[in-house]
């Protein structure tokens, strides 16, 4: 059996490791608190970009097939069917991008990674903004013999391909 002053102080430390458990979850609840609402941030953020990315290119083809009904010369028709074309590719890749960002998100796709030339890849990404760069000179200075490099090729390929028409979109030829 303990003693008077064995069983104080046996009382003693369980109270002082309640409030050390305490103060360690409410750290915790804190800390989670913190994540969430810096989460709801980001979703907010996310969402008003994304909501302005697809108004862009609907209003684009809302505009261009008003003006097809309206138009009868063959030039404006072509010219806005461009028009069309643009921002329904546009809209398709915006849609694929928040397709392949909420399957990296849940899970479901795994970077895959893999020795991959970055010649290969700048030359892969060029070739899909071809179109939207067209007005634009593009240097790439890439130093000869440039090792391999572990990466996943296609996610990183979209990156560039996204830095590369954003440049084209928001900077002047």
């Amino acid at each position: 059996p303990l003693t008077i002053e064995q069983r104080n102080m046996l009382d003693g430390f369980q109270r002082h490791i309640a409030l050390v458990i305490d103060r360690q979850r409410l750290r915790d609840a804190k800390t989670q608190s913190e994540m969430l609402a810096e989460s709801e941030r980001l979703s907010h953020a996310l969402l008003n970009a994304v909501s302005h990315e697809l108004r862009t290119p609907i209003a684009a083809i809302e505009t261009a097939a008003s003006g097809l009904q309206a138009g009868p010369d063959p030039a404006v028709q072509r010219a806005l069917a461009g028009e069309i074309l643009q921002a329904s590719e546009r809209l398709g890749r915006l849609v694929g991008n928040l397709l392949n960002m909420a399957r990296l998100e849940s899970g479901h796709v795994k970077p895959r990674r893999d020795w991959c030339d970055v010649n290969d890849l700048i030359n892969a990404a060029m070739k899909q903004v071809d179109k939207e760069l067209k007005d634009r000179r593009v240097t790439v200075n890439l130093p000869p013999g440039f090792p391999l490099v572990m990466m996943d090729f296609r996610l990183i390929e979209q990156s560039l391909v996204d830095l590369l028409l954003n440049a084209a979109t928001y900077t002047p030829p």
